[in-house]
């Protein structure tokens, strides 16, 4: 029902759908096939040469300057900053101020990480105006049990709700209580308002979650706790689309309802991400209603190049955005923040990204404006900073094989007796910390697919990269 086509444009293939009749053929309007034959120009081949890791220093977004005639204008800026184990600690939001030619701070959002990498702390500053911050907790199986929001004010920071999380003994999530903070008479009190409790199958897939509140009465009275709500989650997966269903118990019919989908569907190799939909269920037409969906698009070598992104609903709207890359950096040697990347890392990376046209168009327009260009700025890591493992072959560290599917052998010089592996997802928790031996086999079989960075520290150096788990 949810796919009508697939279709190969010259050197990219592209996922249109029409979902309910929502017709997705605007991309044939957005002037696609102007678009194709720069995708080859995108792709000169590799060239070979001596590598070198960069990170991402800086994000810049440029408008149409009627001066010069060239998307020129600067608008908009995210400046990321790293400490030295890689963590992206500060990214900090300006816009141009062309009076005076220069960048005003608009935000910053700042970060602490403890000695395993796992962020600690989260704070989000907004000019003057308004901070916000989340504590993180730990435990020593590294499950996250607790996080706590507040607000600043008055130069104190205030707390405002927590989390408390608890888990079973093979770390899947068995129940996550909320809990306010009241004022009362007495003082400053925790209270737990609302409880969800998760159930999942014997191969720990997600089954359903129920949730529980407690409603407050008056002064420092609370009901006693009440069923919300019921989440049931259906899964349906071949080879070229996986869905998970989301269904909720309605009262006046007492039974389960669907609720919501979320949709996969994969290129034509069963790999390759073609298209990200969300829908929500119309109980008027009972019917799926399709409300976003992301669609990548691919050159003749797999690689994701462009994706489009569409609403509907009361602001409806389209946007194509085409990304420029520099084939001779892979990502492999690309130190990227953790937050702040509009483009799916996992997807857009597979190469150094240095550029991003945007287009728009509202539903039934006949042509896509451009609006906006984006331009990404990296700096070589100096002779102080940490070195990547693939590229620096002389010192005799390697960790493979890379892709890995379970067993990773790390080796370095004889003139050393071990070194320190560690390994990190995405989001910087830390997955794997232990002393090794040269030629020692390490077994990461119980992770599953995705990217991972990992470090090894060998004498006074720290080698770092990427690890894809297959």
């Amino acid at each position: 029902m949810m796919i009508k086509q697939i279709v190969l444009l010259t050197t990219a293939v592209l996922v249109f759908f029409s979902v309910n009749g929502q017709d997705a053929g605007w991309m044939d309007d957005f002037g696609m096939q102007k678009f194709s034959s720069r995708l080859d120009e995108q792709m000169p081949g590799f060239i070979s040469g001596p590598p070198t890791m960069q990170r991402l220093d800086s994000i810049i977004y440029y408008d149409y300057d009627e001066d010069t005639k060239e998307w020129s204008k600067k608008t908009f800026r995210l400046s990321i900053f790293y400490d030295h184990h890689f963590n992206d600690t500060l990214i900090l939001q300006s816009i141009w101020d062309a009076p005076t030619s220069s960048w005003l701070h608009l935000a910053r959002e700042m970060k602490e990480f403890d000695e395993y990498s796992r962020i600690e702390t989260r704070e989000f500053y907004l000019k003057s105006r308004s901070a916000t911050r989340i504590q993180y907790v730990y435990d020593e199986n590294d499950d996250l049990i607790e996080t706590t929001e507040s607000y600043l004010k008055s130069d104190e920071w205030r707390h405002t709700k927590r989390n408390a999380y608890s888990y079973s003994s093979e770390s899947l999530l068995l129940t996550d209580t909320l809990y306010y903070r009241y004022s009362f008479s007495d003082g400053p009190v925790w209270r737990p308002i609302g409880a969800t409790k998760f159930y999942y199958d014997s191969n720990g897939g997600a089954l359903a979650d129920t949730t529980y509140f407690r409603p407050w009465l008056d002064g420092d009275n609370f009901g006693e706790w009440e069923f919300f709500g019921t989440t049931m989650h259906e899964y349906s997966v071949n080879e070229h689309a996986a869905e998970t269903t989301f269904t909720r118990w309605d009262y006046d019919l007492n039974q389960f309802r669907p609720y919501l989908k979320e949709k996969t569907v994969y290129h034509s190799n069963g790999f390759d991400i073609g298209a990200l939909i969300d829908l929500k269920w119309n109980n008027e037409t009972a019917l799926w209603d399709t409300i976003k969906m992301r669609q990548y698009s691919y050159s003749k070598d797999d690689f994701m190049i462009s994706y489009t992104k569409q609403t509907w609903g009361d602001s409806s709207s389209k946007v194509f955005e085409l990304l420029g890359f520099d084939y001779t950096v892979n990502k492999e040697e690309l130190l990227l923040p953790t937050s702040a990347l509009d483009a799916n890392p996992h997807i857009a990376f597979h190469h150094k990204v240095i550029s991003k046209e945007s287009f728009s168009c509202s539903l039934g327009c006949s042509e896509a404006q451009k609006f906006r260009e984006t331009k990404y700025f990296y700096s070589p890591f100096d002779n102080g900073s940490p070195v990547a493992l693939s590229n620096n072959p002389s010192y005799g560290v390697t960790v493979s094989p890379n892709p890995s599917e379970g067993i990773l052998v790390v080796r370095f010089p004889f003139s050393y007796q071990d070194a320190i592996f560690k390994l990190f997802d995405l989001n910087g928790k830390a997955l794997v910390s232990k002393s090794v031996r040269r030629d020692e086999q390490v077994n990461i079989s119980q992770l599953p697919f995705g990217f991972y960075v990992y470090s090894l520290e060998v004498d006074s150096r720290v080698f770092v990269g990427k690890l894809l788990v297959k």
